[in-house]
C-alpha cells in the first residue's frame, strides 16, 4: 500500500466550506500515521509591495488580511478530527502554486491535497500544480451530487517503456489503496485505438473489415496481457469486473466511466516523461482533467523534475 507520510494540505476557501476536504484530510493522515501542514496562501501582489513602500494605511491592511489568515488556520487546526495527528500551520505569501511547491521541496511534503475551485471552469492553481508539482496532488471535489462508489484508475498500456510502466504501476497501487481508505471498490480503466484506422479504411489503402477486425482483437489481446502483468507486478488481485478495455479518446472513454462506474475518485498521470524539467502537461491528461468535476489524485513518474526551484 502506498503510504503518504508528510502532507501538505492548502487551505485555499473559507473553512466552513471545506469541511469535506478537512475530513477527507484527517482520515488519510490517520490511516498512513502522516502528519500535516496547512497553510494558507496569500498573494504578494503589487498593492502589498506598493503599501510596503508608500501607505501605511495599505500595510496595515495587508497585515490584516494576514492575520486574518493566520486566525482561519487556528480555527482549522483547533477542530477535534486533528486529534491525535501531528499538524503545523503556517501562512506562505507569494504566488499560489510558486510558494506551494518550494514548500513541497523544502519540507519534503509527499502529497498536496487541495479543494477544487467550483468558481471557475478550470482550476487553474490545481492544473498548475499537476504540470509542476514533484509529488502527487489531490484536489478533493465538493460539488458532486451523489456519493461515488467506486475509484477508477486510468492506465496507458500502449507504452512499453520503463518510466510509463512505473507510473502505471503506481496508479494502480494507489487507485487499490484509496479504495480500501474510502471503503469503494476500485476499477481500473484503459482507452485504447487503433491507429490510422480511418486511413485505412479510405479508398487509398482499403483494407478489409476482417483486417480490421483482427487488429482490433490483437490490441484487445496484448492490453489485456500488459493488464494482468502490471496486477501481477503490484501484487494486487482483481475480478474481470474491475478491468476495463475501452475503444475510444482517452478523455471521452475516462469520462464515460466515471459515470457508468459511478466513481466519484479518479487517478491518473499528467505527465508523460520524467527528464525534462518544466514539461508541459500532457494534452490528454489535460483534455481528461478540464471535462471531469470528481476528485481527482494526480501523479506524475519517478524522478520527475519540477522546474520550480528553492
Amino acid at each position: 500500500m502506498k503510504r503518504f507520510m508528510n502532507i501538505l494540505y492548502i487551505l485555499d476557501t473559507d473553512p466552513a466550506q471545506e469541511t469535506q476536504v478537512i475530513t477527507a484530510v484527517q482520515n488519510l493522515a490517520r490511516q498512513n500515521d502522516a502528519s500535516v501542514r496547512i497553510v494558507r496562501v496569500l498573494e504578494d501582489t503589487i498593492i502589498d509591495s506598493v503599501g510596503k513602500q508608500f501607505s501605511n494605511r495599505i500595510q496595515t491592511l495587508v497585515d490584516m488580511e494576514r492575520k486574518h489568515a493566520g486566525q482561519e488556520l487556528e480555527q482549522v487546526l483547533a477542530q477535534p478530527g486533528w486529534q491525535g495527528i501531528v499538524t503545523s500551520g503556517e501562512v506562505l505569501i507569494g504566488k499560489d502554486f510558486i510558494t506551494v511547491i518550494r514548500k513541497v521541496l523544502e519540507e519534503e511534503h509527499d502529497l498536496v491535497v487541495k479543494a477544487r475551485c467550483t468558481t471557475e471552469s478550470t482550476d487553474q492553481f490545481a492544473m498548475r500544480l499537476f504540470r509542476k508539482c514533484p509529488c502527487p496532488v489531490w484536489i478533493i471535489s465538493t460539488a458532486t451530487n451523489q456519493p461515488g462508489e467506486t475509484v477508477v484508475g486510468a492506465v496507458d498500456l500502449a507504452s512499453t517503456e520503463k518510466e510509463s510502466q512505473q507510473l502505471n504501476r503506481k496508479i494502480v497501487e494507489l487507485t487499490s489503496s484509496l479504495a480500501q481508505i474510502e471503503q469503494k471498490e476500485a476499477h481500473f480503466v484503459h482507452a485504447w485505438h487503433l491507429q490510422y484506422e480511418t486511413s485505412m479504411r479510405g479508398p487509398r489503402f482499403q483494407v478489409a473489415d476482417k483486417e480490421i477486425d483482427a487488429m482490433k482483437q490483437e490490441i484487445v489481446a496484448t492490453r489485456s496481457a500488459a493488464f494482468s502483468q502490471l496486477f501481477a507486478d503490484a501484487g494486487i488481485t482483481v475480478n474481470d469486473n474491475q478491468i476495463h478495455l475501452v475503444e475510444g479518446p482517452p478523455a471521452t472513454v475516462i469520462k464515460q466511466q466515471l459515470q457508468s462506474l459511478q466513481g466519484n475518485i479518479l487517478v491518473m498521470g499528467t505527465v508523460a516523461r520524467s527528464g525534462l524539467p518544466g514539461l508541459l502537461l500532457g494534452n490528454k491528461a489535460e483534455e481528461v482533467l478540464s471535462q471531469v468535476n470528481c476528485t481527482v489524485l494526480a501523479v506524475k513518474p519517478n524522478g520527475f523534475i519540477s522546474p520550480v526551484t528553492l
